[in-house]
């Protein structure tokens, strides 16, 4: 299974979500769907947020 998504911080005009509501929401449907995470890499300007979604799914990988 292969995922890709793309966020950016430009504005759209719609509410903006996170690289963690997109990690949540990847954690989800593999719960969901009974998958395992796919391969993933974290890419942001924002270090602590970087390392928060690297947690979230390093232990999902962990613990599934």
């Amino acid at each position: 299974m292969y995922f890709c998504l793309i966020m950016s911080s430009e504005e759209t005009g719609e509410a903006a979500q996170s690289g963690m509501d997109a990690a949540k929401w990847l954690v989800n449907y593999c719960l969901d769907n009974q998958l395992k995470l796919p391969r993933w890499l974290v890419h942001s300007a924002n270090p602590p947020g970087c390392e928060n979604i690297k947690g979230l799914l390093t232990s999902f990988e962990k613990n599934n």
